[in-house]
């Protein structure tokens, strides 16, 4: 397991755990966009 996948899997239990419930398009929407915000280097504004 590589550390993307750990971090699709921390952000995957989250949700689950979360009240607010959500379609598997957002889901996977919201986990592209944290991945590609963590791998963006430098200081995002």
């Amino acid at each position: 397991m590589n550390e993307l996948d750990q971090y699709f899997e921390i952000t995957h239990s989250v949700q689950l755990k979360s009240a607010v419930k959500i379609n598997k398009w957002r889901e996977n929407f919201m986990l592209e966009v944290l991945l590609l915000y963590m791998i963006i280097p430098g200081r995002i504004t």
